[in-house]
């Protein structure tokens, strides 16, 4: 049984009991290799403001302006996600700032084995930044 009370044990858990689960699945066995051909854009969650901005502005010439750039936060006169990239975590004490008290060099190392796929795939290119003790 894992210490799934800890950050450790949830990883662990998640990386083995779970790995096949649908949630957990790798990004790059979740999506068909048929399909992959036709993805053209892949947003992260660290810079999901200026992704969401970019996304938005490739699929038509009006659409940021007309979905994304207002309309949106408590009192709607925000864009979407503004503020919410991993730069306004680092500032205002987010998950970014505890970065180094749960992911350990070992879980580092075990993260990168178990995201290898996703950091070689053409298309999801997931940046290796998200291995922050370089």
């Amino acid at each position: 049984m894992h210490e799934v009370f800890t950050f450790e044990g949830f990883l662990r858990l998640a990386t083995t009991e779970c790995k096949d689960e649908p949630h957990w699945r790798a990004q790059s066995r979740r999506v068909d290799s048929d399909f992959w051909g036709y993805i053209n854009f892949v947003g992260y969650m660290d810079s999901i403001a200026k992704d969401a901005k970019s996304m938005l502005e490739l699929l038509a010439p009006d659409a940021w302006d007309k979905y994304g750039a207002s309309g949106w936060g408590t009192t709607g006169n925000e864009s979407i996600f503004q503020g919410l990239d991993n730069a306004h975590h680092h500032t205002h004490g987010g998950a970014s700032s505890h970065y180094h008290s749960h992911f350990t060099p070992r879980i580092e190392k075990e993260a990168d084995v178990y995201l290898a796929e996703e950091y070689q795939h053409g298309v999801i290119k997931l940046p290796h930044h998200c291995n922050r003790s370089q």
